[in-house]
């Protein structure tokens, strides 16, 4: 699950972003919005180490594939 929820992020940043320098800035933005959201509906820090290891995992996967698409993007030839 933690691979497919990286995945779909990826796609999100290729489509918002488009730039494969700027990946890395929004990915943590949405990581630490996921946080403040997740503990502000549990009314507690997250102390579960499997959860602290897959919001990780996503992120990672996440910026690394965003970048991965962006980077083919701008890679492309330009039509002329």
């Amino acid at each position: 699950f933690t691979l497919c929820v990286g995945l779909a992020g990826g796609l999100l940043l290729k489509l918002a972003v488009a730039r494969s320098k700027k990946c890395p800035d929004f990915a943590v933005t949405a990581w630490l919005l996921h946080f403040l959201l997740t503990w502000a509906f549990d009314l507690a820090f997250p102390h579960c180490f499997v959860w602290w290891l897959s919001t990780f995992l996503s992120f990672g996967f996440m910026a690394a594939f965003g970048i991965y698409l962006c980077q083919r993007q701008e890679l492309q030839a330009i039509p002329i």
